[in-house]
């Protein structure tokens, strides 16, 4: 009777619930906002790392190729490609990659691309080779995983019902299944992308819109794989399971709360980028931009201490109803004979 008590207090989770809790919890802890601060205004005003003078040459001697030997109809299509990797060539960071996924630090001006600032343009450091490129991104994904570790060690605890203190070795074995998560990921997306990129660019020789579409069922699947896979870092950090664990526990999760996790992910993805609109208003060259960073920050930090306490209490009450789902059977000793 007591244990049947227990389970009907214990409250399934609750998606606004959880959000405004997040927003609360943040407001205590304000400090945590940091992150995402420092992390933005690096990105801003910090060095930026290029890849512009290695691969200039070689994309306009493709394009002059291309225009050599594209059907009229098809030149205008050629120029604009044409413009859009000048665009990228100028403006791309290598260190956007200190953003990185499934765990890191939410970022603003990951996405801005900017090259402009309050203070002048920043300094530019132009990658020599592509062992160069290379370097660059493992470094600064190495970093923003560590640096996101911290982050999400730290929302884990201040969202914890029970008081967690800091352990460094606990820290460190959260950095390596974080790590070895993120290699799970990519190593998924490349299974996924390599054949539908192959079937795609053979598509494109017969008919671009069928191509279009191919891409456009591949981000489709990519988003129905992401949602039971969401709450993957978050068994790593509340409940210290191991990546494939924890990628297990999200999927098990995401079934028995599958209408309303889907409708809570939904929901917290639609407020993130619809406020980011809001915050990328001001140019980068204006210090308004500082403003659309702390309101970044602020609210991008509360929607994910929101997403861990929905996850708290997703598996506390699946505790409760199914004990041994996410705790280790133990076996019993048999009873004394006669006992």
């Amino acid at each position: 009777m007591e244990t049947e008590t227990k389970k009907t207090n214990v409250t399934p989770p609750r998606m606004i619930g959880s959000i405004g809790s997040g927003f609360s919890i943040i407001a205590n802890h304000i400090g945590l906002i940091l992150f995402p601060v420092c992390l933005d205004i690096f990105l801003w005003f910090g060095v930026h790392i290029r890849f512009k003078t290695l691969l200039e040459p070689l994309v306009a001697n493709f394009h002059q190729q291309l225009l050599e030997n594209t059907p009229t109809d098809m030149l205008e299509m050629v120029r604009n490609t044409f413009e859009l990797w000048q665009i990228l060539l100028e403006r791309f960071n290598l260190l956007i990659f200190l953003r990185s996924f499934p765990v890191g630090i939410p970022s603003l001006m990951a996405s801005q691309a900017a090259i402009t600032t309050p203070l002048g343009a920043p300094a530019f450091i132009e990658a020599a080779s592509g062992l160069s490129i290379l370097f660059w991104i493992l470094i600064a994904m190495l970093i923003g995983i560590a640096l996101g570790t911290l982050f999400y060690s730290e929302m884990a605890r201040i969202t914890s019902l029970e008081p967690k203190p800091f352990s460094l070795p606990v820290l460190l074995n959260q950095f390596g299944q974080t790590l070895l998560l993120t290699l799970m990921m990519i190593a998924t997306l490349l299974v996924l992308f390599i054949p539908v990129g192959f079937l795609s660019s053979l598509l494109s020789i017969f008919n671009m819109a069928i191509a279009q579409g191919a891409l456009f069922l591949f981000s489709f699947v990519i988003i129905w794989l992401a949602i039971p896979l969401y709450f993957s870092p978050h068994g790593i950090f509340t409940k210290a399971f191991n990546a494939p664990r924890a990628v297990f526990a999200s999927l098990r999760l995401s079934r028995v709360f599958l209408p309303n996790t889907s409708l809570f992910i939904l929901t917290v993805l639609i407020l993130s980028q619809g406020l980011d609109m809001v915050w990328q208003i001001a140019p980068p060259d204006s210090w308004m931009m500082l403003v659309g960073i702390f309101g970044h920050a602020l609210i991008n930090t509360a929607l994910l201490a929101g997403t861990f306490i929905y996850y708290r209490d997703a598996v506390h009450w699946y505790d409760a109803h199914r004990e041994t789902a996410f705790v280790p059977t133990v076996p019993q000793d048999p009873p004394p004979a006669g006992g």
